[in-house]
């Protein structure tokens, strides 16, 4: 099969942005200030510290809780079923129900480890590149 010169672009675009956004200091890091996390990783460590300290210290509790918005905002076809969980979860920081808590992120735990996440992903990456859609001058 011969791909077309749009699917080629992109895909050159992509690997270009991906190198470029590993690189530490690169311009990509230094615009997004983004820490990439496992999401699984990220809601097993919020357990824990439900589990050991109630989410007594403020700074974690409004790291998971911009996490769970970041979570909630990503354009990602692939997390769409986890929406409704997501934001059950984030009401549950106004007055948290620590058992029931614990309960949304095991659920959570439960739905990402599965690597469904990331095998959806891989094949939203895949519809996104071989389509013959142009890439976006605002990119």
């Amino acid at each position: 099969m011969m791909l077309d010169k749009v699917v080629i672009a992109k895909v050159n675009y992509f690997i270009d942005y991906w190198q470029d956004f590993l690189y530490f200091g690169s311009i990509e890091e230094e615009l997004t200030h983004i820490i990439v996390y496992n999401p699984n990783e990220l809601f097993k460590e919020f357990a824990d510290e439900i589990s050991r300290k109630k989410l007594s210290n403020k700074d974690n509790k409004k790291f998971f809780l911009d996490s769970i918005n970041k979570f909630i905002n990503l354009e990602i076809e692939s997390i769409k079923h986890l929406e409704s969980i997501l934001i059950i979860t984030k009401m549950q920081f106004n007055k948290p129900n620590f058992p029931y808590l614990l309960h949304l992120l095991t659920i959570l735990d439960k739905e990402l480890s599965d690597n469904r996440l990331g095998l959806n992903c891989i094949e939203e990456l895949e519809k996104i590149l071989t389509n013959s859609n142009v890439l976006d001058d605002n990119i």
